[in-house]
């Protein structure tokens, strides 16, 4: 008899489970919180067909504080405008798209969705344990932060129709491994799309891409990654920290290329990367940090950005015709051994000029601070070496320029050193100069010197501290 009574005990606690967990509502638009119970407050699972709009999604986070499961794929959302107090201000949300943060915080591990739905709104998903979804074929927009901080969300593949995905519209998914985009309609990436994604290995790109928005792929943990021929902009921070890219690969038959600031800063395993050839402008820092050992400087590009090349592991490099600035720092603690410098009619400047080093600790910067030349051949068409340019140069042993040389200036402390010894013992000024910056060769192990006649300024402590200068000769017929 017991064993009678606790069969049936057990087949009524499966049957009220199995009811528990398949709740079905059918409901008319803006009416869903007339049929919820507070028993349903627990269920996990939840099946809702008719229709629906903004207001029924306003509560469904409040009234299903525990659901997983959501199916409404045989609801249809209709058009709503509202100055209620759910949604505050008077606000349309058009048909067959989900409003913003619709299931925000919820968590749905798993949701079923209109076959009719276009469009995702602004933090539709927001740190929902969301663990795979699939999306309809007519979805064409994903809002701002749709995604956002879905850290169980492994793979996604947006249907074919998609042509616009917000910003942070999946940033912070964490568990996300893999994205096909390939199939889509979209050109332009936005801003921190992917960033913090840190297991996403995998991306594939549309062909049809003209843009890669800021850190939209910052801090993920991606090798590799194809960048298709259409490709126009590469924004800043795009790539930056992605600890694990190693390869890049750019497609043929590109027309123009900019690469933004910090692009690829802090990349640690990225060794190498040829930019194509049309590419026409680099942004400051963007290749700070990683171990480059090489690097080709495209022909197109007239800037070399401030910091550029900061702290990679690069030993030679060639400085085209069309380089007109090399900014500060660009090969700051660079092993660099080795630069050479191409001739042209466009004029060069090296740094900048007019900084405060009145203090020592003002002073630990400059175009080639750090670096280990040993011989310096400066092109005709330089005109101006900024302050600090070659501080604390211990390597170098001559610099020369020839007669023909347009520089004018030589900044303050440009070839001083204060840490270590010396080794510039040589060095030829050109038959354009005119102002020598006040330490200028300060400690040099300069042994003998000809100032120009086109000097006018030899600045106080220009050559102090030459322990070993036998002579200064001024040419005759100067100012």
């Amino acid at each position: 008899m017991k064993l009678c009574k606790l069969i049936f005990v057990a087949m009524m606690m499966a049957i009220n489970s199995l009811s528990s967990n398949a709740v079905t509502l059918h409901t008319d638009a803006g009416r869903l919180a007339m049929l919820i119970t507070e028993e349903m407050r627990s269920e996990t699972s939840l099946t809702i067909t008719g229709t629906m709009d903004a207001r029924d999604f306003a509560i469904l986070a409040e009234a299903f504080p525990e659901l997983t499961h959501l199916d409404i794929s045989q609801v249809s959302i209709v058009d709503y405008s509202s100055t209620s107090s759910i949604i505050a201000g008077q606000i349309r949300h058009p048909a067959d798209a989900l409003p913003p943060q619709a299931f925000f915080g919820m968590k749905v591990r798993e949701v079923r969705l209109p076959a009719e739905l276009k469009s995702i709104g602004k933090g539709a998903f927001v740190a929902t344990h969301i663990q795979t979804i699939e999306l309809p074929e007519n979805l064409t927009t994903i809002g701002d932060y749709a995604f956002y901080d879905c850290d169980r969300l492994q793979q996604i593949t947006l249907p074919t129709a998609v042509a616009s995905l917000g910003d942070y519209a999946f940033a912070d998914c964490q568990q996300l491994t893999s994205v096909d985009i390939s199939q889509t309609q979209i050109d332009s990436l936005p801003a921190y799309a992917f960033t913090g994604c840190s297991s996403l290995v995998s991306i594939v790109l549309p062909y049809q891409l003209r843009q890669i928005g800021s850190a939209a792929f910052a801090k993920t943990g991606i090798t590799s990654i194809s960048l298709p021929t259409p490709l126009e902009r590469i924004g800043d921070y795009a790539f930056e920290n992605c600890y694990n890219l190693s390869r890049i690969t750019f497609q043929a038959g590109g027309t123009g290329l900019t690469v933004g600031r910090n692009a690829f800063a802090s990349c640690d395993k990225l060794t190498s990367i040829a930019l194509p050839a049309y590419t026409s402008y680099i942004g400051a820092s963007a290749f700070e940090g990683t171990p480059l050992t090489a690097f080709v400087i495209p022909q197109s590009v007239t800037i070399l950005n401030n910091n550029l090349f900061k702290g990679t592991k690069i030993t030679s490099i060639h400085i085209p015709a069309n380089v007109e600035i090399i900014g500060e720092d660009v090969f700051y603690n660079v092993p660099l051994t080795k630069i050479t410098f191409a001739e042209g009619e466009k004029p060069l400047t090296i740094g900048s000029l007019e900084h405060d080093v009145s203090k020592k600790d003002n002073r630990n910067f400059g175009v080639f601070f750090g670096t280990q030349i040993t011989e310096l051949v400066l092109p005709d068409r330089l005109v101006s070496i900024g302050d600090c340019a070659f501080y604390n140069q211990t390597t170098l042993t001559s610099v020369y320029m020839s007669k023909n040389s347009q520089l004018k200036t030589i900044g303050q402390y440009a070839f001083a050193v204060e840490s270590g010894r010396s080794r510039l013992n040589s060095v030829s000024l050109g038959g354009s100069l005119e102002v020598i910056g006040q330490y200028a060769f300060y400690k040099a192990n300069l042994i003998d010197i000809t100032i120009p006649r086109s000097v006018t300024l030899v600045d106080k402590y220009a050559f102090s501290d030459n322990m070993y200068m036998r002579s200064v000769v001024f040419e005759m017929g100067g100012n």
